[in-house]
């Protein structure tokens, strides 16, 4: 990634620490910024008003 390339900011919301950590490991690898990693639905509303990341990863089947 050259200097003048900006990172694409990314929220995982995610309710297992392990695959928040692999998801991190994988995104932050392939230059991705992770911004915020939440565990829940309602947090992951919160944060992509309050930060407006470029995208988000959600898992499908967890809490609020």
């Amino acid at each position: 990634m050259d200097s003048d390339t900006v990172k694409k900011r990314v929220v995982v919301a995610e309710d297992e620490g392990m695959t928040i950590l692999l998801l991190r490991r994988a995104l932050t690898a392939a230059g991705y910024d992770v911004v915020r990693a939440v565990p829940d639905g309602e947090q992951a509303v919160q944060s992509a008003r309050e930060l407006e990341p470029d995208f988000l990863v959600l898992d499908i089947n967890m809490p609020r």
